[in-house]
């Protein structure tokens, strides 16, 4: 082992019994049918469990003056643009969006309803500066023009309800179809771009994605819904949920997802084309629950994936499928302890774990066959204590505790039915400490002032500063300049990667940035932003193609902006359009960053079409062109169709198609791997009925 590498891991050669996965998971025999059959029973000791009648929320008295919540917002008149919409991921604390010390972008479950979106990549791909790509298996997130090859998404902080959600091995979190998140239970999703680590610590190094899900009040009871789509792609969830009056509530949802003859990402021999689709294969399951009471909150998430991809074995072609499992489960117990009206305290405990494996079959020199087996598991538990005081007038005062301890870092490579030829274990733990004063030096100045500190066994201390000051100009004019820093700790898979070539690990990589948004109310059913920002990057973690490691590359500059209009017309229209523009540079080269776009486009448009309950839906997205290591990939648009239909207050009705124009484009997320071709157009059928409320 090189005498350069930290005590992050230790690399051992072990025997190790094979461990058969599947024969750990639950209905990894069933079908689809018995799956259906076990929901509906579940359906109806759910609409039993709920025969109560649906107890709403006392609403406040008229006396009181209150600011409006966002649910309340977002029931808005459509011929209103909503302001003064609360949002917590700027700045670790519930406040307007309007004077919150970042811009922060939304996607509520109004739009999921409408657009009809599937997977969390879908809806990220509603926010500005973001683009994804999929080889298939997993999902890539760029974010403001850097979408570097094998990173898998460790450069975005996830949160859900507030509480880390990266894992422990390569320090992402799934967002297509394996996602432990169903977008049916989404709220809304923030996202707040530019560095955070001066209050979220490692891994908020382009920003901040919190995933809020719903409550009670949003889940109604009991409720059944079915998606359908003409790619044979078939969900079938239930949820319900109780209130007992000034007591308890407690809520659950459960969903099953099949995907057949998923079409083939890479081109084929046209004789062994039908057979490798039919072994192209996913199926996964999610449940999803909690409990609330007297101020104590319990959340829980398990999900599972089974998935076949088809490959081929050359010379001669032999059509073989590798076979990937995987699992995931959170859950925390929260409460706010309010002492007085100047001290509160947020506690939050949560623990969370994973496992991954894959076989995939392969041919040696002499053409003997070979199953190579790939295993990750990790385990581990999170602590987070906030502390807010509003003692001094015009100051908000913030400090914070976080520690996460990894109980589980395992990664193993070899052959199945043999012993492993390596095993990586990690013993890490990470502890941040932050401050930030929200200090509202005027009526219509405030200055943020953060800083954090974090320590942890794979990277050295760091501490990172943040300011911001906001300049409410007039009622409907908002000035932001930010400035802040982040870092990001080379993961486990990172170091396995390095390992085996026998290469040292990198440093960790920073980032510095500045950024300029301006927000403008130009009439109560029309705003624009506009925010420009500028980063510099050093010690970026990158793969180097030719020694199949990850290194510190050369230091980066990247520019750009971000603009939107809103509008909302008197006949209920809605118009967004959301353009980014983004340049990334190496600073001693003048070619741009490869697999990184300099334009993306959104529109998106809803109004009624016959009445309310009538809504039609379009949307526009556009992807400018990308270099690769070889060639230039082309820019693309696609069109996405809605309608959605509320044909009472039980049952809903969406029909949609996506990819309308079923144009052709092409992703290249692998480094080594050619581009993946996709074109299908899907029709898509979702019915929602809900059995009680």
């Amino acid at each position: 082992m090189p005498a350069s590498l930290p005590p992050y891991c230790k690399k051992r050669m072990k025997p190790c019994m094979p461990q058969n996965a599947l024969a750990r998971i639950p209905f990894a025999g069933c079908n689809m049918r018995h799956r259906a059959w076990l929901l509906l029973c579940l359906c109806y000791c759910g609409s039993v469990l709920a025969q109560q009648q649906y107890q709403q929320q006392l609403q406040q008295t008229t006396s009181q003056i209150a600011e409006p919540s966002l649910e309340e917002l977002l029931r808005t008149p459509l011929n209103a643009v909503p302001r003064d919409v609360e949002i917590t991921t700027a700045s670790r604390t519930q406040q307007s969006a309007d004077t919150a010390p970042a811009i922060t972008y939304l996607v509520t479950s109004q739009d999921i309803r409408l657009f009809q979106l599937r997977t969390l990549a879908e809806v990220l791909q509603l926010m500005p500066g973001i683009q994804i790509s999929s080889d298939g298996g997993f999902h890539y997130i760029g974010v403001r023009g850097l979408g570097r090859h094998a990173d898998f998404n460790s450069r975005l902080l996830f949160l859900i309800d507030g509480v880390r959600a990266n894992d422990n091995i390569g320090d992402a979190m799934l967002v297509g179809t394996d996602a432990i998140v169903d977008v049916e239970s989404i709220e809304r999703v923030e996202f707040t771009p530019g560095p955070g680590s001066a209050l979220y610590g490692n891994n908020a190094f382009f920003g901040v994605l919190n995933i809020v899900t719903k409550g009670v009040s949003r889940l109604h009871g009991v409720a059944l819904s079915i998606q359908l789509d003409s790619l044979q792609q078939q969900q079938l969830r239930l949820n319900f949920a109780h209130r007992e009056q000034a007591s308890w509530e407690s809520w659950l949802s459960a969903s099953i997802n099949e995907r057949p003859n998923i079409p083939l990402t890479y081109p084929a021999p046209d004789q062994f084309t039908d057979l490798l689709q039919s072994q192209n294969h996913e199926d996964f399951y999610r449940l999803q629950g909690g409990f609330k009471s007297s101020g104590w909150l319990w959340q829980g998430a398990y999900n599972q994936r089974k998935l076949t991809i088809p490959i081929g074995l050359s010379e001669p072609f032999t059509p073989e499928v590798s076979d990937i499992s995987e699992r995931n489960y959170r859950y925390r117990i929260s409460k706010k302890f309010v002492f007085s009206t100047e001290w509160e305290l947020d506690a939050k405990l949560s623990q969370s774990g994973l496992g991954f494996q894959r076989l995939e079959p392969y041919q040696d020199p002499r053409l003997q066959r070979f199953v190579a087996e790939t295993r990750m598991d990790g385990r581990w538990r999170h602590i987070e204590l906030q502390l807010a005081n509003r003692s001094f007038a015009s100051h908000l005062l913030l400090a914070g505790f976080e520690h996460q301890q990894d109980l589980l870092q395992q990664i193993t490579i070899g052959d199945a039915g043999f012993p492993p030829a390596f095993t990586f274990i990690g013993n890490n733990h990470r502890t941040g400490i932050f401050l930030q004063d929200l200090w509202q030096i005027l009526p219509e100045h405030t200055l943020v002032l953060g800083a954090r500190f974090d320590d942890s066994e794979t990277g050295p201390a760091i501490t990172t500063p943040r300011v911001a000051w906001i300049w409410q100009t007039t009622a409907d004019m908002t000035l932001k300049l930010m400035h802040g820093s982040a870092f990001r700790v080379a993961n486990l898979n990172e170091f396995s990667t390095n390992a085996l070539t026998i290469h040292p690990i990198p440093s960790e990589e920073k980032i510095e940035t500045t950024e300029l948004a301006w927000q403008h109310y130009l009439t109560s059913q029309l705003q624009y932003r506009l925010a420009f920002f500028q980063s510099n990057i050093t010690d970026l973690i990158e793969i180097d193609p030719f020694i199949g490691a990850f290194i510190n590359g050369s230091a980066l500059r990247s520019h750009g902006l971000d603009a939107g209009i809103e509008y909302r017309g008197r006949q209920q229209q809605q118009f967004r359009l959301n353009w980014s523009w983004q340049n990334t540079r190496y600073q001693q080269q003048t070619k741009l960053l490869e697999n990184s776009p300099s334009h993306l486009l959104n529109i998106l448009y809803n109004q009624p079409l016959f009445n309310p309950d009538f809504i039609f839906s379009w949307q526009t997205r556009a992807v400018s062109q990308r270099e690769t290591l070889l060639e230039r990939l082309p820019g693309y648009v696609l069109h996405n169709a809605n309608i959605l239909w509320q044909l009472s207050d039980e049952l809903e009705l969406s029909f949609g198609i996506h990819n309308l124009t079923q144009t052709r484009y092409y992703d290249q997320p692998s480094l080594t791997a050619p581009p993946i071709q996709n074109f299908d157009r899907t029709v898509r059928i979702a019915l929602q009925w809900r059995l009680h409320r």
